[in-house]
């Protein structure tokens, strides 16, 4: 009977998405769930849920009278919503990695959003200024 579950954990601070032959199945909550699962077709992706940050450094914007100058600024962010957030990134890689990008080269969903946000927020702030 064993063979045929499997365990899997959300972290206390973070959200998952369950997926089963790539269509979701349910959201998680924190916490562990025993999934039947005798192939191996289920996936969870996990987000965090508390408060993040990452810097971006050295933008450079002109004056109206060509003078330019430059700037640093820090983003912080919170994924409210994760089933929205899986539905901007590439999920073809390993849910499992705990790092940037997974054993095929992909990028994590987590590390998909902050270049996705970084591109977006360096675009609207350089608009701002």
């Amino acid at each position: 009977m064993g063979l045929f579950f499997r365990q899997l954990e959300v972290s206390p601070t973070q959200a998952g998405v369950m997926y089963r032959d790539n269509r979701r199945v349910r959201d998680l909550a924190p916490g562990f769930y025993r999934v039947f699962d005798p192939t191996r077709r289920v996936r969870v992706y996990t987000l965090p849920t508390a408060p993040l940050a990452f810097p971006v450094y050295s933008q450079e914007a002109l004056t109206q009278d060509g003078i330019a100058f430059r700037f640093s600024y820090t983003v912080r962010f919170v994924v409210d919503d994760a089933e929205r957030a899986l539905g901007q990134v590439d999920l073809s890689g390993d849910p499992d990695s705990r790092f940037g990008t997974t054993g095929f080269g992909v990028q994590t969903p987590l590390a998909q959003l902050q270049e996705l946000l970084h591109a977006y927020v360096q675009a609207a702030v350089k608009d701002r200024v």
